[in-house]
């Protein structure tokens, strides 16, 4: 197999190669990729940037927290989040189970007071400049809402772990 490449130290290159591999990684899905509805305020953000803000910048950016999926991400910002004094109001999770590791779940949420909700979601952010609430709703099976569980959450940050897609561009 014949590829063309350049590179910043190396310019143009011809290589030749009996295999080519890829890696290419992977990110977040974002509130986009999974359409909430509502405004764009500041305070929706992926666990993975979140955490980086805080193991990294050490920068809080909430103080009042609601986590969409109980991928291990953000259960482990959940505690993470609850040890610098923040309040992580629940963790919403649409399947019907735990999509992270059972130790997780024990080790960030449970004893941490942490309140996990399997079949909920977020129905849709409420704010303008800034997140002030979420609303939550039920889900059946088909993740369709079921009318009459809504509830109001204050919060002012939202924070996504809602799975991985991979970078595949180049391909």
């Amino acid at each position: 197999r014949r590829i063309f490449a350049t590179g910043a130290r190396s310019g143009f290159v011809d290589l030749t190669a009996r295999a080519v591999v890829l890696s290419m990684g992977c990110r977040e899905r974002t509130r986009a990729q999974i359409r909430i509805p509502g405004m764009r305020p500041a305070g929706v953000y992926t666990a993975g940037t979140a955490q980086r803000w805080v193991n990294v910048e050490g920068f809080m950016p909430g103080k009042n927290f609601v986590i969409l999926g109980s991928g291990d991400i953000g259960m482990i910002m959940a505690r993470r989040l609850t040890l610098e004094g923040a309040k992580v109001e629940g963790v919403m999770e649409v399947m019907p189970f735990l999509t992270g590791l059972t130790r997780n779940y024990v080790q960030c949420l449970m004893d941490f007071n942490i309140p996990l909700h399997l079949s909920h979601t977020i129905k849709r952010v409420i704010g303008r400049e800034r997140v002030e609430a979420v609303e939550t709703v039920q889900v059946d099976e088909k993740w369709t809402p079921i009318p009459g569980t809504e509830r109001m959450i204050p919060c002012d940050t939202v924070l996504l772990s809602v799975g991985l897609i991979p970078v595949n561009e180049l391909s």
